[in-house]
């Protein structure tokens, strides 16, 4: 017993790292990525038109904190904070990333409406509830709750 418990580190060690190696190496690329569309942001090129502190704005604000999406993980303060910052820097109203977001929740829309046909439900309750669904999702797109 005296000699395991001297030399089991030695023989319990290579094992766990071993493992922790393996766990890393079968780790999907994107599983390290903490945005909230799983793509890390030097993967995305939406904010490239954009050059110096414009450029690393639209970026922080587009890719990294992706305020862009309705359900953004940053604070509204924070997406609101960066998108003030791009507008003074770079002179547009909003990065690109927004109407990139709009357009999908009309695409989005288009194929909730496309569902309708041919649907057991009644085709103007479909509709309707693809309209507040959707309508909703083109509305929020940076939106932040401050006028």
């Amino acid at each position: 017993m005296k000699i395991f418990a001297k030399r089991g580190w030695q023989v319990v060690f290579p094992v766990v790292v071993a493992w922790l190696a393996a766990a890393l190496w079968l780790t999907p690329e994107g599983a390290w990525a903490k945005t909230p569309d799983g793509k890390p942001p030097s993967e995305e090129t939406v904010c490239d038109v954009f050059q110096g502190a414009a450029f690393g704005l639209c970026n922080a604000f587009c890719e990294a904190m992706d305020c862009d999406a309705p359900a953004h993980k940053a604070s509204d303060t924070a997406c609101q904070a960066v998108l003030e910052n791009f507008q003074n820097k770079s002179g547009k109203p909003e990065p690109p990333c927004c109407q990139d977001a709009r357009l999908l929740c009309q695409v989005e829309l288009e194929l909730c409406l496309q569902g309708c046909v041919g649907s057991t439900r009644p085709p103007l309750e479909c509709r309707a509830e693809c309209q507040a669904q959707f309508q909703g999702c083109i509305g929020a797109v940076c939106q932040f709750g401050t006028p």
